[in-house]
């Protein structure tokens, strides 16, 4: 079976791997979908060591086989990949920081003994059965496999929902800032105004429900300013980009006393 990997700076490498096994506590899934994620990007790009299961990690499939002892799971079952709860016994953990979990991220850099060789940029790939979420049969193909990144956009909003009315900032309008502007509005949001310097993804964002798109600049510091009167800024902002400068946009633009995420 082929295999496509991320080997180096714009290096994809083609390679033999084994077929999967129905190892006990493992299942096979074969792939349906497998998107891109921006991590695949910057790692393509950067030639920056890169574990080889992360290599197509936004995908769904269908289960074609179980090891010993899963329970909960049938062949043939739609499946996408899921986190793993955390331990809540070592040192991340006792220290409030669950989402830093040894047993979250053991199998992204190699360490669970489930780990395969590769990631979904593949036929088939086995994966610890208790990863996996079983997805609705009636969600189309295409958009099951962008569960991953909307659950990320999603999680952001469920810890920091805007209330009815609320004026949003979107800082970055990627897969994530384009989830994270529709679940705000579908969260109460009365207006969300995103800050993107790319001009096609303004456009996506403004026809998927932002009240206002933005490139980033005096201009459009202004124009938020003038849609929030007597706020003296958003009233809550999500920031989407990685970007020092998105950030410190997003620092003017918010209100005294706002939260952010």
């Amino acid at each position: 079976m082929e295999a496509v990997l991320i080997t180096g700076r714009e290096r994809l490498e083609v390679r033999e791997v084994p077929e999967p096994e129905a190892r006990p506590g493992a299942a096979i899934v074969a792939i349906e979908r497998c998107g891109i994620c921006g991590t695949d990007v910057a790692a393509y790009r950067s030639g920056d060591p890169y574990p080889p299961f992360l290599c197509g990690h936004e995908w769904v499939g269908r289960i074609a086989a179980l090891g010993a002892g899963v329970t909960g799971l049938h062949a043939g079952d739609r499946a996408v990949m899921g986190v793993p709860v955390a331990c809540g016994l070592c040192a991340e953990c006792r220290a409030g920081h669950g989402h830093r979990c040894a047993a979250i991220m053991a199998l992204a850099y190699g360490l669970h003994p489930l780990t395969p060789s590769h990631g979904g940029y593949a036929p088939r790939i086995a994966v610890p059965a208790d990863h996996l979420v079983v997805a609705p049969e009636d969600l189309p193909v295409d958009a099951a496999a962008q569960v991953e990144p909307a659950t990320v956009a999603l999680h952001a909003v469920r810890r920091r929902p805007p209330r009815l009315g609320d004026h949003v900032l979107v800082l970055g309008a990627g897969p994530i800032g384009l989830y994270a502007a529709q679940l705000a509005r579908i969260a109460g949001a009365g207006e969300v105004h995103v800050l993107e310097p790319k001009a096609e993804r303004r456009a996506l964002a403004a026809g998927l429900g932002a009240t206002s798109a933005f490139e980033p600049g005096p201009e459009a510091t202004e124009a938020i300013r003038a849609r929030t009167p007597g706020r003296l800024g958003v009233d809550l902002v999500y920031e989407c980009s990685g970007s020092q400068a998105a950030m410190d946009a997003g620092f003017e633009l918010v209100r005294p006393g706002a939260p952010s995420c």
